[in-house]
């Protein structure tokens, strides 16, 4: 997969801008799932969801589907053989449901990416706030 994001992210969706996004695998239903996506601007992003309130059927599925075409750059799918899966709405519409559902769930702004474990750790030292810097040395110390 492409570069570690960054965890500041861009709030500007410049042209060639991706961002990088990570669906936790359920065990022994799904894998794990790394993509690359570029952000949708907002006046697409409008006429997506508008387009998703009037489908019906397997209509939504088809425009998630090629949304998904569309705006994804790179992904790890894989099919039974442990064949990479081409980015088409084709394939897209083949995956299971839980990982179609959270790849264009993302993508649309309806649910965040998950924190891949391949990512950056954050520590309390890096960030300042660890429980004792906020609440002193006795008050971290306390059990619930």
């Amino acid at each position: 997969m492409s570069s570690i994001p960054s965890r500041s992210g861009s709030a500007v969706i410049s042209d060639g801008y991706t961002r990088q996004a990570f669906i936790q695998g359920i065990p022994f239903t799904t894998p794990d799932v790394h993509f690359s996506y570029r952000p949708i601007l907002a006046a697409q992003l409008a006429m997506i969801r508008r387009e998703m309130s009037k489908a019906s059927g397997s209509g939504l599925a088809v425009i998630q589907a090629k949304t998904i075409e569309k705006y994804v750059s790179e992904w790890d799918i894989k099919d039974a053989n442990g064949v990479s899966l081409p980015i088409t709405s084709a394939a897209a519409m083949n995956i299971a449901p839980e990982i179609f559902d959270a790849v264009s769930g993302i993508m649309l702004g309806l649910r965040y990416t998950d924190i891949s474990p391949d990512w950056p750790k954050i520590d309390d030292e890096e960030t300042g706030s660890s429980l004792e810097e906020i609440f002193g040395k006795e008050q971290s110390d306390v059990k619930n």
